[in-house]
Protein backbone atom coordinates (compact mmCIF):
# COMPACT_ATOMS: atom_id res chain seq x y z
CA UNK A 1 0.00 0.00 0.00
CA UNK A 2 1.43 3.75 -1.41
CA UNK A 3 0.73 6.22 1.32
CA UNK A 4 -0.27 9.49 -0.53
CA UNK A 5 2.65 11.77 -0.83
CA UNK A 6 2.08 15.55 -1.13
CA UNK A 7 2.16 17.18 -4.15
CA UNK A 8 5.87 17.92 -5.18
CA UNK A 9 6.74 21.55 -6.50
CA UNK A 10 7.48 20.53 -9.68
CA UNK A 11 4.13 18.61 -9.73
CA UNK A 12 2.24 21.39 -8.72
CA UNK A 13 3.91 23.96 -11.66
CA UNK A 14 3.16 21.90 -13.96
CA UNK A 15 -0.42 21.51 -12.58
CA UNK A 16 -1.03 24.82 -12.18
CA UNK A 17 0.30 25.25 -15.84
CA UNK A 18 -1.95 22.71 -17.42
CA UNK A 19 -5.01 22.58 -15.51
CA UNK A 20 -5.51 26.27 -14.11
CA UNK A 21 -4.04 27.75 -17.28
CA UNK A 22 -1.68 29.78 -15.10
CA UNK A 23 1.74 31.67 -16.80
CA UNK A 24 4.54 30.30 -15.42
CA UNK A 25 5.62 33.59 -13.46
CA UNK A 26 1.79 33.16 -11.93
CA UNK A 27 2.44 29.84 -11.21
CA UNK A 28 5.96 29.98 -9.82
CA UNK A 29 4.83 32.48 -7.39
CA UNK A 30 2.43 29.90 -6.06
CA UNK A 31 4.53 26.95 -5.75
CA UNK A 32 6.79 29.25 -3.90
CA UNK A 33 4.46 29.99 -1.21
CA UNK A 34 2.31 26.77 -0.15
CA UNK A 35 0.17 28.80 2.25
CA UNK A 36 -0.64 31.06 -1.35
CA UNK A 37 -1.12 28.48 -3.29
CA UNK A 38 -3.72 26.79 -1.00
CA UNK A 39 -5.32 30.05 -0.83
CA UNK A 40 -5.71 30.43 -4.57
CA UNK A 41 -6.89 26.56 -4.51
CA UNK A 42 -9.48 27.29 -2.02
CA UNK A 43 -10.84 30.64 -4.28
CA UNK A 44 -10.98 28.55 -7.49
CA UNK A 45 -13.42 25.74 -5.96
CA UNK A 46 -16.04 28.74 -5.64
CA UNK A 47 -15.10 30.29 -8.82
CA UNK A 48 -13.38 29.34 -12.30
CA UNK A 49 -12.66 32.65 -12.71
CA UNK A 50 -9.10 33.08 -14.82
CA UNK A 51 -9.30 36.85 -12.83
CA UNK A 52 -8.70 34.81 -9.35
CA UNK A 53 -4.80 34.87 -9.96
CA UNK A 54 -4.62 38.86 -10.60
CA UNK A 55 -6.79 39.60 -7.84
CA UNK A 56 -4.21 36.74 -5.56
CA UNK A 57 -1.18 38.51 -6.96
CA UNK A 58 -2.31 42.51 -7.30
CA UNK A 59 -4.71 42.76 -4.76
CA UNK A 60 -4.43 40.17 -1.67
CA UNK A 61 -0.77 40.72 -1.72
CA UNK A 62 -0.60 44.29 -1.78
CA UNK A 63 -2.95 44.95 0.68
CA UNK A 64 -1.44 42.56 3.23
CA UNK A 65 1.94 43.68 2.25
CA UNK A 66 0.73 47.38 2.65
CA UNK A 67 -1.02 46.52 5.95
CA UNK A 68 1.92 44.78 7.19
CA UNK A 69 -0.04 41.67 8.10
CA UNK A 70 -0.33 38.23 6.98
CA UNK A 71 -2.22 36.12 4.40
CA UNK A 72 -3.71 34.13 7.55
CA UNK A 73 -4.53 37.55 9.22
CA UNK A 74 -6.40 38.87 6.03
CA UNK A 75 -10.35 38.69 6.36
CA UNK A 76 -10.62 38.40 2.71
CA UNK A 77 -10.98 34.91 2.56
CA UNK A 78 -10.97 32.99 -0.39
CA UNK A 79 -14.63 32.31 -0.25
CA UNK A 80 -15.18 36.14 -0.43
CA UNK A 81 -12.50 36.65 -2.65
CA UNK A 82 -14.65 34.29 -5.57
CA UNK A 83 -17.57 36.53 -4.38
CA UNK A 84 -16.23 39.83 -5.05
CA UNK A 85 -14.89 38.16 -8.74
CA UNK A 86 -17.85 36.70 -9.31
CA UNK A 87 -20.08 40.17 -8.46
CA UNK A 88 -17.60 41.67 -11.23
CA UNK A 89 -18.07 39.47 -13.81
CA UNK A 90 -21.70 39.25 -13.41
CA UNK A 91 -22.01 43.07 -13.76
CA UNK A 92 -23.58 43.69 -10.87
CA UNK A 93 -20.54 45.80 -10.19
CA UNK A 94 -17.31 47.60 -12.12
CA UNK A 95 -13.72 47.34 -12.07
CA UNK A 96 -13.56 50.41 -9.04
CA UNK A 97 -16.14 49.57 -7.28
CA UNK A 98 -14.88 45.95 -6.71
CA UNK A 99 -11.58 47.60 -5.91
CA UNK A 100 -13.15 49.66 -3.28
CA UNK A 101 -15.42 46.51 -2.24
CA UNK A 102 -11.92 44.36 -1.92
CA UNK A 103 -10.48 46.95 1.10
CA UNK A 104 -14.15 47.01 2.73
CA UNK A 105 -14.02 43.55 3.14
CA UNK A 106 -10.50 43.18 4.27
CA UNK A 107 -11.48 46.15 7.23
CA UNK A 108 -14.38 44.66 8.31
CA UNK A 109 -14.66 40.86 7.11
CA UNK A 110 -18.33 41.30 6.34
CA UNK A 111 -20.19 39.14 3.31
CA UNK A 112 -19.39 41.10 -0.25
CA UNK A 113 -23.19 41.78 -1.26
CA UNK A 114 -23.83 43.04 2.39
CA UNK A 115 -21.27 45.94 1.80
CA UNK A 116 -22.05 46.45 -2.03
CA UNK A 117 -25.81 46.88 -1.05
CA UNK A 118 -24.73 48.73 2.24
CA UNK A 119 -22.45 51.06 -0.08
CA UNK A 120 -24.15 51.74 -2.93
CA UNK A 121 -21.74 50.12 -5.15
CA UNK A 122 -24.39 48.23 -7.54
CA UNK A 123 -23.58 49.43 -11.32
CA UNK A 124 -26.00 50.85 -13.27
CA UNK A 125 -26.48 48.45 -16.15
CA UNK A 126 -30.10 49.70 -16.77
CA UNK A 127 -30.17 50.66 -20.46
CA UNK A 128 -33.12 53.36 -19.82
CA UNK A 129 -31.48 55.01 -16.60
CA UNK A 130 -28.24 55.37 -18.74
CA UNK A 131 -29.60 55.76 -21.98
CA UNK A 132 -31.46 59.07 -20.31
CA UNK A 133 -27.97 60.34 -18.82
CA UNK A 134 -26.11 60.23 -22.35
CA UNK A 135 -28.84 62.12 -24.29
CA UNK A 136 -28.48 64.68 -21.29
CA UNK A 137 -24.83 64.75 -21.60
CA UNK A 138 -25.21 65.25 -25.42
CA UNK A 139 -27.64 68.06 -25.45
CA UNK A 140 -25.77 69.43 -22.59
CA UNK A 141 -22.14 69.51 -25.37
CA UNK A 142 -23.57 70.65 -28.67
CA UNK A 143 -20.26 71.99 -29.39
CA UNK A 144 -17.90 68.99 -28.50
CA UNK A 145 -21.18 67.03 -30.46
CA UNK A 146 -19.93 68.66 -33.66
CA UNK A 147 -16.59 68.40 -32.96
CA UNK A 148 -16.95 64.89 -32.25
CA UNK A 149 -18.85 64.27 -35.84
CA UNK A 150 -16.23 66.21 -37.45
CA UNK A 151 -13.92 63.99 -36.69
CA UNK A 152 -12.24 64.51 -33.65
CA UNK A 153 -12.80 61.00 -32.25
CA UNK A 154 -10.83 61.25 -29.19
CA UNK A 155 -13.51 63.10 -27.77
CA UNK A 156 -15.37 60.34 -27.31
CA UNK A 157 -12.95 59.77 -24.24
CA UNK A 158 -15.03 63.30 -23.32
CA UNK A 159 -17.99 61.69 -23.36
CA UNK A 160 -17.24 58.47 -21.73
CA UNK A 161 -15.61 60.19 -18.97
CA UNK A 162 -19.08 62.77 -18.35
CA UNK A 163 -20.84 59.57 -17.93
CA UNK A 164 -18.93 58.12 -15.68
CA UNK A 165 -19.23 61.74 -13.90
CA UNK A 166 -22.78 61.40 -13.60
CA UNK A 167 -22.92 57.66 -12.66
CA UNK A 168 -20.22 58.54 -10.12
CA UNK A 169 -18.29 56.00 -11.71
CA UNK A 170 -21.17 53.71 -11.31
CA UNK A 171 -22.18 53.22 -15.05
CA UNK A 172 -21.48 50.17 -17.13
CA UNK A 173 -18.91 51.33 -18.89
CA UNK A 174 -19.48 48.53 -21.60
CA UNK A 175 -22.76 49.79 -21.91
CA UNK A 176 -22.01 53.51 -21.92
CA UNK A 177 -19.77 53.23 -25.03
CA UNK A 178 -22.34 50.86 -26.80
CA UNK A 179 -25.29 53.83 -26.02
CA UNK A 180 -22.96 56.78 -26.81
CA UNK A 181 -22.06 54.90 -30.02
CA UNK A 182 -25.52 54.94 -30.92
CA UNK A 183 -26.21 58.53 -29.93
CA UNK A 184 -23.52 60.31 -31.48
CA UNK A 185 -24.45 58.74 -34.82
Amino acid sequence: MQKQLPELPYEKFERLLKEKGLSAYEAAILVEDRTLADYYEQTTQHSPSKQIINWILRDLLGYIKEQKTSLAQCKVTPTKLAMIVELVEKGTINGPAAKELFILVAQSGDDPMTLVKANGLEQIGSVDELEKIIKEIIAQNPQEVERYKAGAEKLFGFFVGQAMAKTKGKGNPKLINELLKKHLV
